[in-house]
């Protein structure tokens, strides 16, 4: 075998093993999922941070990167973010944002059907879900020290 193919394949070979080429993004699809789908990933035992959002609130989105640093921070002490969009576009709606702001926690799209299953009024709003049910629901954006201590104060580690 000639020798730019063995260089080649082991290049190949390279790239399997470390993940990837690099050249795609790693891309973090905003899913529909019906409510009860939804509703039945964010009340999994555990802290589940619900961050209720839409690509049009300015606010949404100022506190999305704090939101995103801070669930990559406190997962390993079993924090799961979980994003809802309320976009009226659907899921096409707040894909441009996630993939710009690269948010890493999932982000899931079920239409007004999330608005009346959640009792919201005016977003943004967070809501802090222990084992299955909402323990505080905070409404408007907040700076990420505010929502550090938020999100510490729920896990218990404040």
């Amino acid at each position: 075998m000639p020798r730019y193919r063995i260089r080649f394949l082991l290049f190949l070979i390279g790239l399997c093993l470390a993940g990837g080429t690099g050249l795609a993004k790693d891309i973090n699809a905003v899913r529909s999922l019906p409510m009860q789908e939804v509703d039945a990933i964010v009340r999994q035992p555990g802290y589940a941070l619900v961050v209720i959002m839409a690509a049009w609130c300015h606010p949404c989105i100022e506190e999305l990167p704090h939101i995103n640093a801070l669930d990559q921070k406190y997962r390993s002490k079993g924090l799961r973010t979980v994003g809802i969009s309320l976009d009226d576009g659907g899921p096409q709606a707040m894909q441009p944002t996630i993939d710009k702001l690269n948010i890493r926690f999932p982000v899931y799209w079920s239409g007004a059907a999330a608005i009346d299953h959640y009792k919201i009024t005016r977003i943004p709003l967070l809501l802090f879900i222990r084992d299955g049910q909402i323990v505080r629901r905070l409404k408007g954006a907040r700076d990420k020290a505010t929502l550090e201590k938020e999100i510490l104060s729920f896990l218990g580690t404040s």
